[in-house]
């Protein structure tokens, strides 16, 4: 399962993350996430799901 999230600040993020952490617990083996600003004029790749197709490819 893919989840993709939207937030308007860091500290809205850690509080999405605190919320799925007592909701979901220990359900999920594996957890990644990254943060990206959208608000930055410093871009070292767009923003796509291009790269994680490329990825998920990889370790398949």
């Amino acid at each position: 399962m893919i989840n993709i999230t939207l937030h308007r600040s860091y500290s809205d993020y850690v509080d999405y993350m605190k919320n799925r952490e007592q909701k979901w617990g220990e359900f999920p083996d594996i957890i990644d996430s990254f943060v990206v600003s959208l608000r930055s004029d410093n871009i070292l790749r767009p923003l796509t799901l291009k790269y994680l197709g490329e990825h998920i490819k990889k370790d398949t």
